[in-house]
């Protein structure tokens, strides 16, 4: 699955900029090549002046994550203190830790966003070596 870089909201310092520059009378496709944006977004805003609607950007959609990003170094400390543990065990230890609760497909997910990798052998250990990297022995 490919995912794409999503689209950052204008900054409230830009928003504030085009508002201004159509105060001044320039039209809004003039406004959209001076301040690099769409065409669409300056209209957007000039309804949203039009209308007295606020200027800030919607709320992100989608869920929360489980873990946030300011929590990745907490879950990666507790995944080093056992490497030995399931994706399972992992995820009841994080919620034994007061955090939310985890589903072992979202721990998986997590791991590998913090790059550690499932080696699929009877030990079932946690490796912290990137797929993309080799090992120095040999098959």
């Amino acid at each position: 699955m490919r995912y794409h870089a999503r689209m950052r909201p204008l900054s409230q310092d830009l928003r504030q900029r085009i508002i201004d520059a159509l105060d001044t009378g320039a039209s809004q496709e003039a406004i959209a090549e001076r301040f690099a944006v769409s065409a669409s977004s300056v209209e957007r805003l000039a309804t949203k002046k039009r209308l007295g609607l606020s200027l800030q950007p919607k709320p992100t959609p989608g869920r929360k994550r489980r873990v946030p990003e300011d929590k990745l170094a907490a879950f990666e400390a507790l995944v080093r203190s056992r490497k030995d543990w399931t994706a399972e065990a992992l995820a009841n230890a994080w919620q034994e830790q007061g955090e939310a609760s985890l589903s072992i497909s979202t721990a998986t997910r997590v791991l590998k966003q913090i790059r550690f990798s499932f080696k699929k052998n009877a030990k079932s250990l946690w490796s912290e070596t990137p797929k993309n990297e080799t090992s120095s022995g040999s098959k």
